[in-house]
């Protein structure tokens, strides 16, 4: 029904690590350029949604939960407050050598 449209979004990070990539998508209730330029941020954001950006290794916190947002602050990366992550994966390490510890791993990606 109508014209067809097309719209697309681009996440820049992995265009420049893997190259012009696309995925495409048919959405037949997209019937207006609105619905279609949102269709394709939502469908980018659902697609990224799992991919980890960034790993932290701290002290083990036996209250981490899978899918807990977490706000990072350290400015010299650049982080401030308002930078959250999810956590998408735990890994629980213990080490013997020198003093014994637990440290939690944790894989994060943007909300």
């Amino acid at each position: 029904q109508g014209p067809d449209r097309y719209a697309f979004d681009t996440e820049l990070a992995s265009l420049y690590q893997h190259g012009p990539r696309r995925g495409w998508l048919r959405n037949l209730d997209a019937t207006t350029n609105t619905i279609a330029t949102a269709t394709a941020d939502n469908a980018l954001d659902r697609h990224s949604a799992f991919n980890p950006a960034a790993t932290l290794t701290a002290p083990f916190n036996a209250g981490q939960e899978l899918y807990d947002v977490i706000d990072l602050t350290y400015p010299n990366l650049g982080l401030n407050a308002a930078t959250r992550f999810r956590v998408i994966g735990i890994a629980l390490d213990y080490s013997r050598a020198g003093r014994p510890a637990y440290h939690t791993t944790l894989a994060l990606a943007r909300p």
